[in-house]
């Protein structure tokens, strides 16, 4: 049984891909960690529960509050990805389950102490929950067995600024915190996703059509990120970024290329902050410190989204 921790800034995205994660019969999930991130701090909160009692998991995961801002304390949220309440403006119902009264560092330190060498993060949001984790505990790098996250860029095609992924700019610090800490790394790259993880109208219309409540809440929560990416992207559907956050941890065999290099994050600039640069070709003989996820099968990506969705 592989043993989990999802730290995320849960927008409809994110909260579709907790749901992937917690259908896996061989994944226990410890914890949600809520980070700062795509919309107001209180609302991810609220997202997070809601998914977890709308799939029966509110009881048994608990979710812990951590980071309302970033390390320099400087960002802005993205409400026109997702909608004002990151879920489309479904302005679901307040949860009826408490978060945990623990903060998301603390979790994160104890949860790896009393399984060392075990506990994988997958990290859907900004990194500073865990960079801050880190810094607190400097013993626990080594004992985590490994942290996927989804974020930065291949060839800093940004989705925030001209160059940098939202979740590496929003702090950069945090970022360049992990890359430091030799923990493994796994990266799945916005080009990646903007690639591999599309969904198209027409696939989220044959969900529309299924009478399962995740496939319900798919096609309610997705409407703003399915308009938003057709008008900025140009794309015919959309690009579920944080689904193949979690797809390539559970899904491994699925992914087709990869790479292990170097990566620095740009920490200064205002044109070039957060952007990541990738040593290629080992010009500047530093440590590989990721592994970097180059393509995936996309075909199996959706028929996961659609099996996800048609579970009862």
């Amino acid at each position: 049984m592989r043993q989990v921790i999802i730290d995320t800034d849960t927008a409809a995205d994110d909260a579709l891909a907790m749901i992937m994660v917690l259908q896996q019969p061989d994944i226990h999930v410890h914890a949600v960690t809520i980070n700062c991130g795509n919309i107001q701090f209180d609302q991810l909160v609220k997202n997070a529960l809601y998914t977890l009692e709308l799939i029966g998991k509110a009881q048994s995961v608990p979710v812990h509050p951590g980071c309302r801002e970033p390390l320099q304390k400087r960002f802005r949220s993205c409400p026109e990805v997702f909608g004002p309440d990151g879920m489309s403006g479904a302005w679901f119902p307040d949860p009826t389950t408490p978060p945990s009264g623990v903060h998301a560092v603390d979790a994160i330190i104890e949860l790896v102490k009393a399984h060392p060498g075990e506990i994988e993060i997958i990290a859907l949001a900004p990194l500073t929950n865990i960079a801050l984790a880190l810094t607190k505990a400097p013993e626990i790098g080594p004992l985590i067995k490994k942290i996927w996250f989804m974020g930065t860029t291949l060839y800093a095609v940004g989705n925030i600024t001209m160059g940098a992924e939202f979740n590496v700019w929003v702090d950069p610090e945090a970022t360049d915190i992990v890359l430091r800490s030799r923990v493994p790394l796994v990266v799945t790259p916005w080009e990646t996703a903007k690639r591999d993880a599309v969904l198209s109208h027409a696939e989220r219309a044959e969900i529309g059509r299924m009478d399962t409540p995740v496939a319900k809440f798919f096609h309610r929560v997705t409407q703003t990120l399915y308009e938003y990416t057709e008008g900025v992207e140009g794309i015919g559907g959309a690009i579920h970024s944080d689904i193949i956050g979690v797809t390539v941890p559970l899904f491994p065999d699925e992914t087709l290329e990869q790479a292990e290099m170097h990566m620095s994050v740009e920490l200064g600039g205002e044109i070039s902050r957060g952007v990541t640069l990738l040593d290629w070709v080992g010009l500047a003989g530093l440590e590989k410190n990721v592994t970097m996820i180059k393509a995936i099968d996309a075909a199996r990506f959706r028929r996961h989204i659609m099996d996800m969705c048609a579970r009862t």
